[in-house]
């Protein structure tokens, strides 16, 4: 007999917390998607307005896929200037830490996450299918 009141509120337990690991699930990813977005507006203002530099000026933010646990975010980017992507990355990782700084401060949040920049091909690998199909044409 005590089984049979037992098991239904064990049931209900399990329900309630399946419900509650939905909803955390989901409050967190919106809250990683706001911190991707706010991200991305920063890094870019301040790459390109607060850092006096020719080439990180030129810099281009594509995104930025943040870890869910907001400690690690990474960083795609390009730029209009024909200079390497090796070069490129040289100056972004020399500034790293000052972007860093700055971005912590204008986020307000005392543990900034970890950015790694990523140089993003998309832009040439889409210039590269357009030239393709004039060809074609």
């Amino acid at each position: 007999m005590f089984i049979n009141k037992i098991i239904p509120f064990y049931k209900m337990l399990c329900y309630n917390a399946s419900k509650l690991e939905k909803g955390e699930i989901m409050a967190n990813k919106i809250k990683v998607e706001r911190m991707q977005s706010l991200i991305t507006r920063d890094l870019t203002i301040i790459m390109q307005r607060e850092i006096r530099d020719e080439i990180l000026n030129t810099i281009s933010i594509h995104a930025v896929k943040l870890s869910n646990d907001l400690s690690h975010a990474k960083v795609y980017y390009s730029s209009l200037l024909n200079k390497s992507e090796a070069e490129l990355h040289n100056v972004v990782q020399n500034y790293k830490n000052k972007i860093r700084s700055k971005l912590a401060h204008k986020l307000e949040i005392y543990r900034c996450p970890d950015l790694e920049f990523v140089f993003d091909h998309s832009l040439d690998n889409a210039n590269n299918i357009e030239a393709i199909l004039q060809n074609l044409k």
